[in-house]
């Protein structure tokens, strides 16, 4: 774990995302060490990685807790319903997930997000191996009778403090059989259920419950103050463009739409110390440059940085998981480019031998 420095930059911290117009942060051993205004001390300057931040904006990276990973390439066709979900998993192989994961992976963190939960069942190991590569913290959402729960626990669970395993449950007795295995904070109801005893809901069918719920894109119409924000299947894989349409409908403010896209969800799964700039916290932060047009100047007072956040055409410069560098200057570094382009180009070929059968039909 290196010490990383950002200063000269304007941060968005804590759970109401509050602004420091000129400041800097340390992160140190995992951790966010120190958050300051001005100038950081002499010794912070002598960490490992250096980040002059003139005209960024640092912040907590998104949270997408729910989403589909394998209909990535695919959303399109679906969100048009000119495809049916299954026949597009029937033809997928392994190394078909594998790469997916990984186009996947790399537009989320270049968008920003550095947490996402799975909710595929078909080849989760494969599909938590590509996104686990980019540098992503994990949520495994697993079906106990699609999944060897106790394998998938026992391989994923706490890897390198970036993934979390959650069970799925439709009853209220899953919700009690599997808590008494992972603790009720890990039982998740299957999306448009409500069992009794589920710790979170995901799209229910019912009334929404502020507390302890999530909405995912194409229930953002339902949403209500407090419930949790996640893509689901969305056209752009990207927790700003959610965050935005449910500012844009006059629900809610630019500041409370991030705030429920980054604390709020991240509280809502129970992740300690994540989606948040705090000292103390897990050091999952994105750097976001302004000093290119048309975003440009940042404007860090009152409510116009968070309008600016999410109207602007922002650019995600950095992206920090865990205390690790994933991101810098828009490129992956764990897998490189090369390698995500070679697993686009073949999922290209994919998705136009799909597009093929569609004509024909």
């Amino acid at each position: 774990m290196v010490r990383i420095l950002l200063r000269n930059a304007t941060v968005l911290y804590g759970k109401e995302l509050n602004i420091i117009p000129r400041g800097y942060v340390y992160l140190e051993d995992d951790q966010v060490k120190k958050i300051g205004d001005g100038e950081p001390p002499e010794d912070y300057r002598l960490a490992e990685l250096y980040i002059t931040a003139n005209d960024r904006l640092v912040m907590p990276g998104t949270l997408s807790p729910v989403t589909y990973i394998s209909f990535y390439p695919f959303r399109y066709l679906l969100l048009k319903n000119l495809v049916n979900p299954i026949d597009i998993l029937s033809t997928l192989s392994i190394n078909d997930y594998y790469n997916i994961s990984l186009m996947a992976g790399y537009e989320l963190v270049k968008n920003g997000v550095t947490t996402v939960g799975v909710l595929d069942q078909e080849n989760l190991h494969t599909i938590a191996r590509g996104l686990y590569e980019i540098g992503l913290r994990i949520l495994l959402l697993v079906d106990p009778y699609v999944n060897d729960l106790d394998k998938i626990v026992e391989e994923w669970d706490g890897k390198d403090g970036r993934v979390h395993v959650y069970a799925l449950v439709e009853s209220s007795i899953d919700a009690r059989k599997y808590s008494a295995k992972l603790g009720l904070n890990r039982i998740v109801a299957k999306p448009a259920k409500m069992p009794g005893g589920a710790k979170i809901l995901v799209d229910p069918p019912g009334m929404i419950r502020p507390s302890d719920t999530v909405v995912t894109f194409l229930n953002i119409g339902r949403w209500v103050n407090g419930v949790g924000l996640s893509i689901g299947v969305a056209p752009q894989y990207n927790m700003f463009d959610i965050a935005r349409r449910l500012w844009i409908t006059g629900k809610t403010s630019s500041r409370e739409a991030l705030i429920h896209a980054t604390s709020r969800t991240a509280e809502i799964f129970s992740l300690e110390n994540l989606g948040v700039v705090v000292e103390g916290a897990k050091p999952d932060i994105i750097v976001l440059d302004f000093s290119e047009p048309p975003s440009w100047p940042l404007i860090p007072f009152d409510d116009v940085v968070y309008d600016m956040v999410l109207d602007s055409n922002r650019r995600i410069e950095t992206v920090i998981v865990n205390g690790e560098v994933i991101v810098d200057g828009g490129d992956p570094l764990n897998v490189g480019y090369d390698k995500v382009y070679k697993a686009k180009e073949k999922i290209t070929d994919l998705v136009g031998e799909l597009i093929k059968k569609l004509r024909n039909r």
